[in-house]
């Protein structure tokens, strides 16, 4: 299983919540996803990596800001 963490700007309720996990949910591969509002963290758990260009893609059409891996949270 692969951790990863990564920053998403704009979170602000659970509806957001809801919004990212179901666009991310969608990538092949994805077993969970995990989401802290206060530190805008997205932590995905999956069977192989994923490229980053994916997650990116799928938070920005959720209409959300995607900031990058998150080096502190990991």
């Amino acid at each position: 299983m692969i951790t990863r963490t990564y920053s998403v700007l704009g979170m602000a309720c659970t509806h957001c919540e809801e919004t990212v996990s179901h666009g991310i949910a969608r990538i092949e591969g994805v077993e969970s996803i995990s989401i802290d509002i206060p530190s805008d963290a997205v932590t995905i758990s999956s069977r192989a990596e994923i490229a980053e260009a994916e997650i990116r893609r799928a938070v920005e059409q959720a209409e959300y800001e995607f900031n990058g891996p998150s080096e502190r949270l990991r």
